[in-house]
């Protein structure tokens, strides 16, 4: 059995944050396709690391949709995510700024067309969170968890996942809480990952990224 090694972590890490600051920083490609060309270049790293391939591999576990306590789950943390963001952000969706903003130019989505919205919301919705739940739940948190307790693991990923969302690291560290919980209780990518994209998508909404 290959376990986990913490020196080809750290390279995955690293690489996959230099994979973002070439996809979105050069001027080599326009903004809605940064996203995509980050998830295949980490697609490829990710198959250097016979270790890492194999902890991935095993964490898309798909038995858990056959769990009903799966769908409580995810129905739960939904609402729990509702109730946080109106209260933390002081107000629920804005339906008027929103349609406000699906009808006129908006700085995070310049020259807007259907076809860029779409690879803006695929890159936010899908691929954003394929890649956060494999480098923080799979490989930090399981390696973690494989030299310390599982709560220590749970919540040092957790302080690592808002750390890095630095522009506000107390709702995205809390949401890693959850995330990591599930990952923990279901022994699977999947619950954290769904949760991961739906939030998301309800933020396209909420933070009037569109």
């Amino acid at each position: 059995m290959d376990t986990l090694k913490g020196k080809n972590i750290i390279c995955v890490i690293l690489l996959h944050y230099l994979i973002l600051a070439f996809a979105f920083w050069t001027p080599l490609f326009e903004g809605f396709y940064s996203n995509i060309i980050a998830f295949v270049l980490f697609i490829f790293v990710l198959t250097l690391f016979k270790d890492v391939r194999l902890t991935i591999s095993k964490s898309f576990n798909p038995i858990v949709f056959k769990k009903g306590s799966f769908y409580l789950a995810l129905f739960l943390c939904v609402i729990s995510f509702y109730i946080f963001a109106a209260i933390y952000y002081g107000r629920g969706i804005d339906l008027a700024t929103t349609w406000y903003y699906l009808n006129h130019p908006h700085y995070t989505v310049p020259d807007r067309t259907l076809y860029k919205l779409i690879l803006f919301s695929i890159g936010l919705v899908v691929i954003r969170p394929i890649m956060e739940e494999i480098i923080y739940r799979v490989l930090i948190q399981g390696y973690l968890q494989s030299k310390f307790n599982k709560w220590i693991a749970l919540f040092a990923t957790s302080f690592i996942f808002g750390i890095m969302h630095f522009d506000n690291m107390i709702h995205p560290g809390i949401h890693g809480l959850v995330y990591g919980f599930l990952n923990m209780k279901f022994k699977s990518i999947y619950p954290s990952l769904v949760l991961h994209m739906l939030w998301n998508l309800y933020a396209l909404f909420y933070f009037n990224y569109i």
